[in-house]
């Protein structure tokens, strides 16, 4: 359990003294302690930590006006997750706060000879009594230490001192007739005032405000924390209503790990200049009042959640602290709402603020003369929707780490790391899926079915509609307990029949959307035969509710009314189009492409002669045409609907297969897409014999099979036999799709790899790679330790190699055993040294300038001849390159694409100039100051150029 006490340090300088950690290598203590002079030591311990840090002072007040200094540790003293979030304050109140604590290593603390030990000094804070002085005065619930020749407190300077959890000053004297039964502190607001702000702002950017306390009582302190506990395990949990196919296990997790940042704009009347999509987390940062708009399942509910469970924790963004919630509320509710939290907020004006609703629950600038600002939730994006993949398993894998049954539990999360892999390649191969799932709820009630089933989803786009449409249009809201908010009850098959109408009337129309006036009276004709429908309400009453409860409609602007996918409109429409025997209707507009997602589905609606009837339609279109795109498009369009129908005789499925054969290999992206949405059941009709195909034919049958996971593995490893570096490398970056192990023993080792640049990123794709004959390069994404790269590269000629975003890595210590290595990449990493590379000969070395920081006591590496640096804006490039690197003849400054001022600093340099001078090649937008290159004349030269990624 985190906690305060967590942050003291000990801090070793001109004194003994005491510190608290505000970050992990950032320490608050007294100046006093501090000695300037040129050969100063200071530095820092943490109990329990890994003994003593050098520490570097970032800032320090004068002792006799503000006692406090700020100290930078060489490395972190504690990990960072020990630390509760910080929470640091000023007492606007002048009245005693009992409770209070300073904490540190006073002189009277001592044991076994006088090895520092921690103390805790217990007493009431008397804010009026220091106040003339700006400081904080603790008069100790103790007795008064012994008779010392000094203060028994010494050594307890820079110790913090709190009220509950908030730090509110460190403690710097020992005021004379108070026999040591008071302490005085230096006010963090003070420190603050006096120039430690604006050091922050350089060093923690991201620090806290400062909160303003009324004098807490320590009863309201644990009530806090108790109701913190309640609101976390009551909000911790999300869960998915209404589908009853998903049992206890599958439609409930862990909401802190699952939860995913979702996207949204600024809401309003829509203007040719439309707001671009931000994180809903910056869009509130800004925004203290916020009404929150968003379709059924968009995940209000589950940001609502999310937000009041860290809130309550503090261990929300900073921008987003303090932040409350006030969900949906049926319409008798919602104007008394209304006014209860006017009443609220003119009460409490620096509450933040968010209200949820359906887009249509209450009329736009509901609360705008309450100072709010209205947001627009926005669906999923392709990114948006592997990510919560990936962390809806994570969160599901976790229930299993209560288990007794270990093997059990872990059988269990294997299979659920399978399940992710599996369904993450299938959102990429097939974009239906992807359109479905492009609101939380409806990706949450996917990933779950495919647990529930196995990895096996419905088999057709039309099965797993059907299963959502049922969920929207059912019990959803009984399952919530909301009743009947609109005062209509609809059944699943009310819903549809009114639904229909107005798709098929879109469809019709070649539009996306329709007005109010024209869905009222597409509802009035569906209605006709709807008499138990009529009796609760008119046409209009009943659009209102299908807008607000279904989560299929949205009004997009004042009178613009649209499904919230395409593909339900278009399900819709085709079940609308079979009943109404409207198929020719269909089949006349089969080449067109807004129409054929219709034609897929309608053939779950249909019978047997019925479906026989589209899919001979579809031969005969492909047939008859003579455009490449028009072909393909029919032939995989009658195999899709092959594959969907419920009975299709031998020989119409023989003529449909046939022709996809027939297409022969995919030349462009699109071609890929068309052969991948056919799935596992393409294999027979694929090529078999790579060799017979030129290096693009064979690197897009490869992008088919890679989207097929280990159904594409055989044929993946004919594929591996090209001759061409382009398609062996295409492979090689198929790992993804299938067990590691699997991938190396079946594709990898029967391969050439020589002349690729083989990618790695999970440690189960290291542990094979003893087995591989010679690769050409290595890149090595994510966390690996120096233990683990050894293992991997024992033995192994290696000359090229990339380190990505590796945060763990300390030291290059596993390359001391390859000489040989010629070309390295270290992006994204946070070293200590450089000492692995001391017996190389580089020819270049790629690094990013935070880890420039490296150089100050690396050994010299005569031997890199090009330097290339990876630069952010601002950064500052100076003379330990040269000092470093002295046989430096190349250096290549990438701003990433930003317009970045980087500074290169020489005058520092007084060894050798490099032999061949120094060329300094620069991305074009980079702004270079160089300091101090008049030594270098004109052999100092600068050259701009492209040199991104």
């Amino acid at each position: 359990m985190r906690s305060v006490e967590d942050r003291l340090v000990a801090v070793l300088a001109a004194q003994q003294g005491s510190g608290v950690l505000l970050t992990p290598n950032l320490i608050l203590t007294s100046s006093h302690m501090v000695d300037f002079s040129r050969d100063a030591v200071a530095e820092a311990a943490a109990p329990g930590g890994s003994g003593t840090v050098s520490c570097e002072v970032l800032w320090a007040g004068r002792p006799d006006r503000c006692d406090a200094a700020l100290l930078r540790a060489r490395r972190d003293l504690v990990p960072a997750d020990r630390l509760p979030p910080l929470r640091w304050g000023t007492l606007a109140a002048k009245q005693p706060v009992a409770g209070c604590q300073i904490l540190g290593f006073p002189q009277v603390q001592r044991y076994r000879g006088g090895e520092l030990e921690a103390a805790q000094i217990v007493g009431t804070l008397t804010p009026l009594s220091g106040r003339m002085r700006g400081r904080y005065v603790l008069h100790s619930d103790h007795h008064p230490p012994g008779a010392f020749t000094r203060s028994p407190w010494a050594g307890l300077s820079g110790g913090p001192l709190f009220t509950g959890p908030v730090l509110l000053g460190i403690a710097t004297e020992d005021p004379q007739g108070w026999e040591h039964s008071v302490i005085d502190a230096v006010p963090i607001a003070r420190a603050l005032a006096e120039g430690l702000s604006e050091v922050l702002k350089q060093y923690w950017p991201d620090a806290p405000p400062l909160e303003e306390l009324s004098g807490p009582d320590p009863q309201d302190l644990a009530y806090e924390e108790q109701y913190a506990k309640a609101i976390k395990a009551r909000y911790s949990r999300m869960e998915v209503f209404g589908l009853d196919d998903l049992g206890t296990n599958e439609n409930s997790w862990d909401l802190d790990t699952a939860y995913l940042s979702l996207e949204a704009r600024k809401a309003g009347p829509e203007t040719s200049l439309r707001p671009e999509r931000q994180r809903i987390e910056d869009l509130l940062g800004s925004r203290p009042r916020t009404v929150l708009r968003g379709e059924a399942g968009a995940g209000k509910t589950t940001l609502v959640w999310w937000l009041a469970s860290h809130a309550v924790c503090r261990t929300l963004p900073e921008k987003l602290s303090a932040l409350d919630g006030l969900d949906e509320l049926p319409q008798t509710d919602r104007d008394p709402a209304r006014r209860w939290l006017a009443q609220l907020l003119r009460m409490y004006p620096d509450t933040r603020c968010l209200v949820t609703v359906r887009p249509l629950a209450v009329e736009h600038a509901w609360l705008e003369s309450e100072g709010f600002e209205e947001l627009q939730l926005l669906p999923m994006n392709k990114g948006g929707i592997q990510s919560f993949v990936a962390a809806w398993h994570k969160a599901a894998r976790l229930e299993y780490g209560a288990y007794a049954d270990k093997a059990r539990a872990e059988q269990e999360r294997s299979r659920l790391t399978a399940l992710e892999r599996d369904l993450s390649q299938e959102f990429r191969r097939n974009t239906g899926l992807r359109d479905l799932a492009r609101t939380p709820l409806l990706c949450a009630v996917i990933c779950a079915l495919h647990r529930r089933r196995s990895g096996l989803l419905p088999r057709t786009r039309w099965q797993l509609y059907d299963a959502a449409l049922s969920m929207l249009l059912g019990n959803r809201d009984a399952y919530r307990r909301i009743g009947a908010p609109e005062g209509m009850n609809l059944t699943v098959d009310d819903g549809r029949q009114l639904l229909q109408r107005i798709a098929v009337w879109l469809v019709r129309s070649g539009r996306a959307e329709l007005s109010r006036d024209q869905a009222v009276g597409q509802l009035e004709r569906a209605m006709n035969g709807l008499r138990h429908v009529r009796e609760q309400g008119t046409a209009l009453e009943t659009l209102t509710h299908l807008l607000n409860r279904s989560g299929l409609l949205q009004e997009r602007s004042a009178d613009s009314i649209q499904f919230i996918h395409r593909t339900f409109q278009d399900f819709l429409a085709a079940k609308e189009f079979r009943e109404n025997d409207s198929l020719d209707e269909l089949l006349g507009h089969a080449t067109e492409e807004q129409w054929q997602d219709v034609i897929r589905l309608v053939i779950g609606h249909c019978g047997r002669a019925e479906a026989r009837r589209v899919i001979a339609g579809l031969i005969v279109a492909g047939d008859e045409t003579d455009k490449r795109e028009t072909l393909w498009s029919q032939r995989t369009l009658a195999a899709e609907c092959a594959m969907s129908a419920v009975y299709l005789d031998d020989a119409q499925h023989e003529a449909v297969w046939e022709g996809v054969r027939a297409l022969g290999p995919p030349l462009s992206e699109g071609e890929e897409e068309l052969l991948s949405t056919l799935g596992p059941e393409v294999l027979p009709y694929l090529s078999d014999d790579p060799t017979a195909l030129g290096p693009a034919e064979a690197s897009g049958v490869v992008n088919v099979l890679a989207s097929l996971g280990n159904a594409g593995i055989p044929l993946l490893q004919k594929y591996g036999q090209h001759e061409s570096a382009r398609v062996r490398s295409r492979i090689a970056d198929c790992w993804h799709i299938a067990d590691a192990r699997v991938f190396t023993d079946e594709i990898l080792s029967t391969m050439r790899l020589d002349d690729i640049t083989l990618p790695m990123m999970l440690p189960e794709q290291l542990s094979p790679l003893p087995t591989l004959g010679p690769v050409g390069g290595f890149i090595v994404f994510g966390n690996h330790s120096s233990d683990s790269l050894r293992r991997a590269f024992r033995d192994r000629q290696v000359r090229d190699l990339v380190l990505e975003n590796n945060t763990s890595l300390m030291t290059l210590d596993f390359l001391a055993d390859h000489p040989e290595i010629e070309d390295l990449s270290l992006v994204g990493c946070f070293l200590e040294d450089l000492s692995g590379l001391g017996g190389s000969a580089l020819r270049t070395l790629e690094l990013e300038t935070d880890l420039l920081r490296i150089l100050d006591t690396a050994p010299p590496l005569p031997h890199v001849g090009a330097v290339r640096l990876l630069v952010e804006p601002g950064d500052r490039v100076n003379e330990r390159l040269l000092t470093a690197f002295p046989g430096l003849s190349s250096l290549s400054l990438n701003a990433w694409g930003l317009r970045a001022a980087v500074v290169l600093d020489l005058t520092g340099h007084t060894g050798p100039l490099p032999a061949d001078g120094l060329k300094v090649n620069l991305d074009p937008e980079v702004e270079l100051t160089v300091v101090g290159a008049d030594r270098f004349g004109d052999r100092l030269r600068i050259h701009k150029e492209p040199s991104g990624p």
